[in-house]
């Protein structure tokens, strides 16, 4: 199936493909991109937080990449949950684990550019 979306502010993402088409839909945004699997414990519960605060930094755009079915994009993702921030493309930030108040912060940070 194609990429779904999780809210109207947030996508879900499978494969390599619906990455990279998000990715160039969004090329000139700053994306947060939270990267995990299907299984991860922690990944379930910093969700709940991850969601809050996409909504209150809402300048940012927001997708989750689940790497268990990515072949390409998830490689260098070395713990989940990863929070990698994009800006133009390009990665600029990122923050590991389920601080939820380091995630906060970081956030905060990117959501003026």
């Amino acid at each position: 199936p194609p990429s779904q979306p999780i809210a109207p502010h947030m996508m879900g993402l499978r494969t390599d493909e619906e990455y990279d088409e998000y990715m160039r839909a969004n090329k000139t945004e700053t994306v947060v991109m939270q990267y995990g699997t299907t299984w991860c414990v922690k990944c379930h519960e910093i969700f709940p937080s991850f969601y809050a605060l996409s909504k209150k930094y809402n300048k940012l755009k927001y997708a989750v990449a689940q790497v268990d079915y990515m072949k390409e994009r998830a490689k260098g993702i070395r713990y989940s949950p990863t929070f990698v921030i994009y800006r133009n493309g390009r990665r600029v930030d990122e923050v590991v684990g389920k601080d939820q108040q380091r995630l906060a912060d970081h956030l905060w940070l990117h959501n003026d550019d």
